[in-house]
């Protein structure tokens, strides 16, 4: 027989596994987005920059 108060334990740790879980995945998903974003304009702003650097690398 199991001390009283010990039987839910074993239910609230896969509830805590759970919330992790969905925890981890809202995390990635916000990176995710967050790097599409940021990628974007960093493309942007990368190939300005290219574009300067070889206008002045070229003699005239």
């Amino acid at each position: 027989m199991t001390p009283s108060g010990t039987s839910g334990r074993r239910g609230d740790r896969g509830a805590t596994a759970v919330e992790y879980a969905l925890l981890c995945a809202l995390l990635v998903v916000a990176a995710v987005g967050a790097a599409r974003a940021l990628g974007d304009g960093l493309d942007g702003l990368v190939d300005r920059k290219a574009g300067q650097v070889s206008a002045e690398a070229t003699p005239p």
